[in-house]
């Protein structure tokens, strides 16, 4: 009797096996695309950061001719 309870048991940890794979690559995926959202919005910042510096450039140098 035992041995048939395990069995069964054994029958339903090999279908958790298979769910937890696709879960783990499930999270892979996510988070491979956070690290993507990241990176664009690391390049976004650093962007910005050099309009900035290329605006008060220029600001700067109209003030010198003026």
């Amino acid at each position: 009797m035992l041995f048939t309870i395990v069995k069964k048991c054994s029958n339903f940890d090999d279908d958790d096996d298979k769910n937890i794979d696709e879960i783990k690559g499930q999270i892979q995926i996510e988070a491979t695309q956070e690290r993507e959202n990241d990176k664009k919005a690391k390049i976004n910042v650093i962007k910005k950061k050099i309009k900035s510096v290329s605006t008060m450039s220029k600001m700067f140098s109209t003030l010198r001719e003026e």
